[in-house]
């Protein structure tokens, strides 16, 4: 991934398994930068601040933003949205990171700094 400060820059996620109770649902996902934050979206149809929790890990190199939303569905099972990133090319560390939920889509955003290109 080509970072470009002040650019847009959109990717879908890596794909994932057909849509299933038991697995994850592969959603529409886009990221970009603006100056140093990277924003991600991820549409979660039903998702809001209430039924959602996120988790991102970063412990993987090259680091590896990956997003899992529960949107808990009332009489239903639960739908689980998988979102997966990585971040060829550099080493990055986020720090401060956060989300909301709006109309059925969760953004996620955190400043980053350039440590170094990888060899």
């Amino acid at each position: 991934m080509n970072v470009n400060n002040g650019a847009q820059q959109y990717t879908e996620c890596l794909s994932a398994a057909d849509e299933d109770a038991a697995v994850p649902v592969t959603p529409v996902c886009r990221y970009l930068y603006t100056d140093d934050v990277v924003h991600i979206f991820v549409e979660a149809p039903g998702a809001n601040r209430y039924n959602v929790s996120v988790t991102v890990n970063t412990y993987t190199e090259p680091i590896e933003l990956v997003i899992n939303a529960v949107v808990h569905r009332q009489y239903r099972l639960d739908r689980r949205y998988f979102a997966r990133i990585q971040m060829h090319g550099y080493d990055y560390t986020i720090e401060n990171s956060n989300y909301d939920v709006s109309n059925g889509e969760i953004h996620f955003w955190s400043p980053y700094k350039l440590i170094a290109p990888q060899p």
